[in-house]
């Protein structure tokens, strides 16, 4: 491995964790460049522009909390979606994937407002947490699988956001609702 491919890698984990702590407002050139301890001139040496940096960025994000859920749910465990759910919420909810969960609602909402390369990556990220959801699943009936993986993504996602509403009552009635009627009609 070149040393330029080491540098690389070394400041996409400085920017994703500057991203984790701050979030998405701090994330100027400037301010990337302070938080990985170089000069915005040379962010640009490693990436050609700032929208390759940040898709760059948050794929690895989006790469770390992969890895984190397959370490609590492997890939070879398949749980009725009632208890995918429930494992998920508390998952997403603990301190370490708790701060991926905040990005991720950042990037959901600058992908809504169509700016680069929020809605192509959100879309890639997205895409491949949908299917792993999928994957998790003990479905009886498989072809309502991807149905059922797309309404616990949506309200998982809707929980996040919501999460620091009404202390999160909100966010944690909506997943105890999604968990009673997943009960019914996954037999």
């Amino acid at each position: 491995m070149t040393k330029n491919r080491i540098n690389r890698d070394e400041l996409v984990q400085r920017l994703g964790e500057h991203l984790l702590e701050t979030g998405l407002a701090r994330s100027s050139l400037r301010q990337l460049a302070q938080a990985a301890g170089t000069s915005d001139r040379m962010l640009l040496y490693y990436f050609p522009d700032k929208e390759a940096l940040m898709e760059q960025v948050l794929t690895h994000l989006g790469h770390q909390l992969a890895i984190a859920l397959d370490a609590a749910i492997p890939p070879q465990e398949r749980l009725h979606p009632a208890r995918l759910v429930e494992r998920i919420v508390g998952i997403a909810a603990g301190p370490v994937l708790g701060r991926y969960m905040r990005v991720w609602t950042e990037v959901s909402a600058a992908a809504g407002e169509g700016l680069a390369p929020f809605p192509a990556t959100a879309d890639r990220i997205g895409t491949l947490f949908h299917a792993w959801i999928e994957s998790r699943m003990q479905m009886p009936d498989p072809a309502r699988a991807t149905a059922v993986a797309s309404l616990i993504l949506t309200v998982v996602d809707g929980a996040a956001l919501l999460q620091p509403i009404a202390q999160g009552q909100i966010a944690s009635q909506a997943c105890a609702e999604l968990v009673r009627l997943l009960e019914d009609i996954a037999h």
